[in-house]
């Protein structure tokens, strides 16, 4: 008599397939790690360190994981330069976030410090020294905006 398939089995097969790993339990080759890697790509770009834990994740080993991180960096598919002024471009323009928060959110990224510096000055500007005296002057200018004068007077808020 026949073995009924498990109705789950296609779905199983699926996921295994996403995941990189080959059907019948044995992990991935280095080519099917750099075709995945490839085709996360494909849908926005990551940092490296972004892109090894995605692939870690999808049960690749560390070794084929940076083997396919070297070719991707040689043929200047992975970028995090590319990577880090995209970001804070997107996040400003979108989200409205200031510096501060886009260098918090490339560090979590993995993105080396000089690369964040140069990403988040290219899309601010200098901000005149720091982002206190950024602060400041867009306080001012509000300030200006309600019609107040600095420092709060007293009469005013109580009339």
């Amino acid at each position: 008599m026949r073995r009924k398939r498990s109705p789950f089995k296609a779905y199983e097969d699926r996921d295994a397939r996403k995941r990189g790993a080959s059907i019948d339990g044995v992990g991935g080759s280095p080519k099917n790690v750099l075709n995945t890697a490839v085709k996360l790509l494909s849908i926005r770009q990551h940092s490296v360190k972004e892109l090894g834990a995605k692939l870690a994740l999808r049960g690749f080993a560390a070794e084929e994981i940076e083997k396919a991180v070297v070719k991707l960096l040689d043929a200047r598919y992975l970028d995090d330069a590319k990577y880090a002024c995209a970001l804070s471009a997107a996040r400003a323009i979108h989200k409205h976030w200031g510096p501060a928060k886009i260098r918090a959110e490339l560090m979590i990224k993995g993105v080396a410090p000089e690369i964040i510096k140069t990403a988040v000055n290219g899309q601010f500007g200098d901000l005149g020294g720091s982002e206190h005296d950024a602060a400041r002057v867009a306080f001012d200018k509000w300030l200006k905006k309600k019609a107040l004068s600095q420092p709060l007077d007293k009469k005013k808020l109580s009339s």
